[in-house]
């Protein structure tokens, strides 16, 4: 298990999470999108294939917003971070609960394995792979 993070660090990176949450649940795909870096990659169950790149997961935001029309919310919690290679690498794991007000759509849990690059004084995800918890 590599050290953890600054406390710094750690606050930084819990507002970019609270943002990533906001910013799908609010149909801002763009900003979404730019929370990682140019070859990001998103990985889980509700895609086929991995995303790569930001116009993929501008593609995915977009998508997500249309479905849902603004009706879900996710909520990230429980982060734990670590320093990766260096100290401008971060792992970090998260439960990211979902919620929807749809009919037939419950809630949903995901746990998510994340690496966060260092990007001037914030971060960036270079990856977010997730399970659903069942």
């Amino acid at each position: 298990m590599g050290q953890r993070v600054s406390t710094d660090d750690y606050v930084s990176i819990a507002d970019h999470f609270g943002r990533y949450c906001f910013h799908i649940d609010s149909g801002e795909a763009d900003e979404w999108a730019a929370m990682f870096t140019e070859d990001g990659v998103f990985a889980g169950p509700a895609t086929p294939q991995p995303l790569a790149g930001r116009e993929a997961l501008k593609g995915f935001a977009e998508a997500t917003w249309t479905a849902f029309k603004g009706q879900v919310r996710h909520t990230a919690g429980n982060l734990n971070c670590v320093y990766g290679a260096s100290r401008d690498e971060v792992k970090a794991k998260l439960y990211n609960y979902v919620t929807a007000w749809m009919e037939g759509r419950g809630p949903v849990m995901a746990v998510c394995d994340i690496t966060l690059v260092r990007a001037g004084d914030g971060w960036l995800i270079r990856r977010n792979a997730y399970d659903l918890l069942a």
